[in-house]
């Protein structure tokens, strides 16, 4: 094979994850602003953030979950045996904000991962019709929240996947995040996530979903992939039922 046959080759190779890049982005947009007459119609979320150790993370996404309105909301913290101040800072924010509950994690059953088993734990303790599994290091933007709650609900979706803004510091991050992206963008063909209601082309980010409480508690859940280190594939490919959406949102 010669020199010019082997560059037409990767030139075609590299044009159909580029192609599919262009396809993406026209479905790869963030949730359209809320209005103050949509805001009150929307419905109340249960925003449910698992804790392990993050003393450094937890006070600064329970404040910017606070931040929201124009919708009802509860701030649910699961704290899995930590060894630092993780509760204590909870607790700070449950005296003065009635919208916060600390909870805390039973012993890890046999067999199950921690952070399915968290999540799993945290939507018992859900009060509202719609979880945000959010990790303890998103932050959301004010009027996140009702941005997903209207954008969910008049749609026949049962799961939505927000993508944060990923805030890199250090070289190897500003190198590897990227192609968390380009995995996405490059190689996922999104709109077939509306199209089919495969599992095949369903795709998360496991840093927050967005799910109707009755259609998780259907699909089994964080119970039916106990055993998973990774959830952004698995809770979305958990819920086939109604079809899935991978949609950016910038969280802070």
């Amino acid at each position: 094979m010669t020199a010019e046959t082997l560059a037409l080759v990767a030139l075609l190779l590299a044009a159909l994850p580029l192609a599919l890049f262009l396809v993406n982005l026209t479905v790869y947009r963030p949730p359209p602003s809320v209005g103050l007459p949509t805001a009150r119609n929307l419905p109340a979320v249960s925003v449910l953030i698992p804790a392990r150790n993050e003393s450094t993370n937890i006070r600064a996404a329970i404040a910017s979950a606070l931040h929201n309105d124009g919708l009802e909301f509860e701030v649910v913290v699961l704290d899995d045996h930590s060894e630092d101040d993780t509760a204590t800072i909870v607790q700070d924010f449950a005296r003065r904000d009635p919208r916060v509950r600390l909870a805390s994690a039973p012993p890890l059953p046999a067999g199950w991962c921690g952070k399915q088993h968290a999540c799993h734990v945290l939507a018992g303790l859900a009060r509202h019709p719609w979880l945000v599994f959010m990790d303890a290091d998103v932050r959301l933007e004010p009027g996140a929240l009702a941005r997903l709650a209207a954008w969910v609900e008049p749609r026949r979706v049962d799961l939505a996947s927000g993508v944060p803004r990923q805030v890199t510091g250090t070289w190897l991050e500003k190198l590897l995040i990227p192609l968390v992206h380009l995995i996405l963008l490059g190689y996922l063909p999104m709109p077939f996530m509306r199209w089919f209601r495969s599992a095949a082309f369903a795709a998360g980010c496991g840093q927050l979903f967005i799910a109707r409480a009755a259609a998780y508690a259907r699909a089994g859940g964080h119970a039916a992939i106990r055993s998973t280190l990774h959830d952004g594939l698995a809770v979305a490919k958990g819920l086939p039922a109604r079809r899935p959406e991978n949609r950016s949102f910038r969280c802070d």
